[in-house]
């Protein structure tokens, strides 16, 4: 699916390193992460308790990187420019 037709969320600020600001879409379910190089990623399929979880966890960034970024398979992604 091509993440273009898709409306970008409200974006969260996280407390990251590496990441800027998280959101989430409900259809299709799927996580928007905004990097702090400026890119902008779509994980398409993550459900909403894993992004609730990734936003809540003590680091952010070890979350999202093994919960979303190390299945890829699982959570396909798109970079947005």
């Amino acid at each position: 699916e091509c993440a273009r037709a898709f409306t970008p969320p409200a974006m969260i600020a996280v407390a990251s390193s590496n990441l800027a600001a998280l959101g989430w879409t409900p259809e299709p379910p799927a996580l928007w992460a905004d990097f702090r190089t400026g890119a902008r990623y779509h994980y398409v399929g993550v459900p909403y308790d894993v992004f609730q979880s990734v936003l809540h966890a003590a680091s952010v960034g070890s979350a999202f990187a093994s919960q979303v970024r190390a299945h890829p398979a699982r959570f396909p992604y798109t970079r947005i420019d």
